[in-house]
């Protein structure tokens, strides 16, 4: 499984940005390092550096821990909702005809009232809250991989709606939750750990969130924590109090970890299959992934245009999207399931995210084979 990070650059912790440099032999004197930590250095959060090493990571970070002990540095990593890779399973498909959209209409449609979730995104389609019943009133930044041409139809690239059916499955879920769909990644579904975090701090302050649903992660180079990554669960989050954090398990087929699901206090979602009986073929899996839920063949709001597909197995088809739906597969569409049933439990319980989301996932049935299983 390829794991992803910034070429020739380390993060590295405070105290020993100097040592490093030394242990690297990228300074010979104090006056050296003076001016190499200048060109070389700049803060990412507090504690934490990104530093520039001219060298390939991996013999390097090896080097440093070998020097001064495991945790001193890490690479910046490269969190992705790459299609075909970790986030979602498949590319959107046009859904057979007639086919509603899935969650089914929530059984309260006060649920959520009063709940704010931040969905760090792909943004959100600009027509969306107009076009949709169930996304009335959402907010957020305009999903730019939506093209609109002078003629004909609209020009979906990859990853274009992402966001909007992640919000819609939310909002089937909680309707009267207040969700903000914002557009964090980059034209190609990634972000480096040391871009994401910073401005992710930025988004909360500014939006206020009680529940965050993460649709993106990374595996880890020979289980080398992300260290940014690790600062937001470890000191930022509990410094916010209450906000809950809720992650894609990822979309490997795999027991490897992926980050920040498998953090702790995060909430890792893994996907059922279509028939919402077994783990889906695609979800990762593994007791650090908290819950299932329904991920698979889901049908909800998307973008209309045309879309061309860039997986190997169907490169190159050509679908249209005519109804403002599309069915998708992956844990990207697990993951607003707990996060829409946190923010109704939050404002039926009166209750704080982490709380909710925590009495959702101690409450879930054990399903035997399968783990702990959610339902809308």
């Amino acid at each position: 499984m390829d794991t992803f990070y910034r070429e020739e650059h380390l993060v590295v912790r405070d105290d020993y940005v100097d040592r490093v440099l030394q242990v690297l032999d990228l300074v010979d004197t104090n006056r050296d390092l003076a001016r190499e930590r200048e060109r070389r250095v700049r803060g990412v959060v507090d504690g934490l550096h990104l530093v520039r090493i001219d060298r390939p990571v991996e013999g390097a970070l090896a080097q440093v821990t070998e020097r001064l002990g495991i945790g001193v540095a890490a690479p910046d990593y490269l969190l992705s909702i790459t299609v075909g890779g970790f986030c979602p399973a498949s590319e959107p498909e046009v859904p057979p005809v007639g086919s509603p959209p899935w969650p089914p209409p929530a059984a309260d449609p006060t649920a959520g009232d009063g709940v704010r979730v931040l969905i760090p995104d792909t943004g959100l389609d600009p027509t969306a809250s107009t076009t949709y019943s169930w996304l009335q009133g959402l907010t957020g930044d305009v999903d730019t991989r939506i093209e609109i041409p002078r003629s004909g139809p609209h020009v979906l690239r990859p990853y274009s709606g992402h966001g909007t059916f992640i919000a819609g499955v939310l909002r089937r879920v909680a309707p009267m939750a207040t969700v903000i769909v914002r557009d964090i990644f980059s034209p190609v579904g990634t972000a480096f750990e040391t871009d994401l975090i910073p401005e992710l701090v930025d988004l909360i302050a500014l939006d206020q969130p009680d529940v965050i649903s993460l649709s993106a992660g990374t595996t880890v180079l020979n289980g080398t924590l992300p260290l940014v990554l690790q600062w937001f669960q470890n000191d930022y989050l509990p410094a916010v109090g209450g906000l809950a954090l809720i992650a894609a398990a990822g979309n490997n087929a795999s027991c490897e970890r992926f980050y920040p699901a498998a953090f702790d206090p995060v909430f890792a979602v893994g996907a059922l299959d279509a028939a919402q009986s077994q783990r889906a073929p695609y979800s990762n899996y593994g007791s650090w992934v908290d819950v299932l839920a329904p991920g698979t063949e889901l049908v909800n709001a998307f973008p209309t245009g045309t879309y061309t597909t860039t997986e190997t197995s169907s490169r190159g088809q050509v679908r249209n999207f005519t109804t403002g739906l599309a069915r998708w597969s992956g844990t990207s569409f697990a993951t607003p399931i707990l996060a829409g049933l946190t923010a109704a439990r939050m404002s039926a319980a009166q209750v704080d995210g982490q709380t909710a989301a925590q009495y959702l996932v101690s409450n879930a049935p054990v399903v035997q084979g399968v783990g702990r299983v959610l339902l809308p």
